[in-house]
């Protein structure tokens, strides 16, 4: 498929997935204007990412982010007492970190990699109370979701890339 052979012919897409994936994870633990500011930089590392990916691919990553993301979502979120309330996307956290560690999916290139990056986004979009589940059920792919909440981003891609070390990551 054209989505995933993508991944193995650019390293440097994985390498930004990553980041992603680390942005996401950061703003799932934090919050105020440091949540807000990480779903901003999220918003930019994703969009400088696929502007090099055909329409198709975006396509295919943002219906297995909602398939995928949603399964894994109401999957951690059976685990959690009902109790939790509001307070879900922290306690998810460390369900979340541990599915990602023991499936080492922040190293996938296939299909799994998109349980966490759709389940991650639709925590923090539980942690900032922004409705999204009938959106998404309607069609409206959870990256969209974000994106009209975050904009595009402001980050400067090449600040966020020597943070989250860029280099190092593609050459692995």
């Amino acid at each position: 498929h054209e989505a995933i052979d993508f991944y193995h012919r650019y390293p440097e897409d994985l390498a930004l997935f990553q980041i992603e994936t680390s942005l996401l994870k950061r703003a799932l633990i934090s919050s105020g204007g440091e949540q807000l500011g990480l779903m901003s930089d999220f918003t930019a590392v994703r969009g400088a990412r696929r502007a090099g990916m055909s329409a198709n691919a975006v396509r295919y990553e943002d219906s297995m982010e909602a398939m995928e993301g949603s399964a894994e979502y109401v999957g951690v979120r059976s685990l959690l007492p009902p109790e939790a309330g509001k307070n879900h996307s922290l306690l998810a956290a460390p369900f979340v970190w541990e599915r990602w560690d023991l499936l080492n999916l922040v190293n996938s290139t296939d299909a799994s990699r998109y349980y966490m990056s759709g389940s991650l986004q639709m925590f923090v979009l539980d942690s900032l109370n922004i409705p999204w589940k009938n959106r998404l059920q309607n069609g409206r792919p959870i990256s969209g979701i974000v994106g009209e909440y975050f904009g595009k981003g402001a980050a400067a891609l090449a600040d966020l890339k020597e943070e989250f070390g860029y280099k190092g990551l593609v050459e692995v």
